[in-house]
């Protein structure tokens, strides 16, 4: 568009992809791991994949000490909330709750047309 000889850029805000905006959405809910400790806590996730402009990629994750009772919390022990990180990269989670069963939750969201794709989650704990 031209006004007055100048050229004016017309700039759209673009928000953040969120799992409860986007058009397409779906979770994947892990097996039950058993670490065989009481007292063990995950230290870490990470995940390879792709994740394109305006989709969403985010974890939950759930320890407990009885194999049938999983409560999924993700950033600061809220069931609120989701663990994000960029495929690749190990985000610390040392701070999370201890137990001796550990379940995931993933959830994978598209803005657009594009869809992320995991192809292995990496959850790293502490015995």
């Amino acid at each position: 568009m031209v006004i007055s000889g100048f050229w004016v850029k017309k700039v759209f805000s673009q928000e953040e992809c969120t799992y409860d905006s986007a058009i397409y959405k779906g979770e994947l809910e892990s097996s039950i791991f058993d670490t065989q400790n009481y007292s063990s806590s995950p230290t870490g996730i990470r995940w390879a994949g792709f994740k394109p402009e305006n989709t969403f990629v985010g974890f939950k994750l759930a320890v407990s000490n009885v194999n049938d009772f999983f409560v999924y919390k993700g950033e600061n022990n809220s069931e609120n909330s989701y663990f994000k990180v960029a495929p690749g990269v190990r985000l610390d989670i040392s701070s999370f709750d201890r137990g001796r069963y550990l379940r995931y939750k993933v959830f994978l969201a598209s803005c657009s047309g594009l869809s992320p794709t995991i192809e292995r989650i990496y959850i790293y704990y502490s015995p």
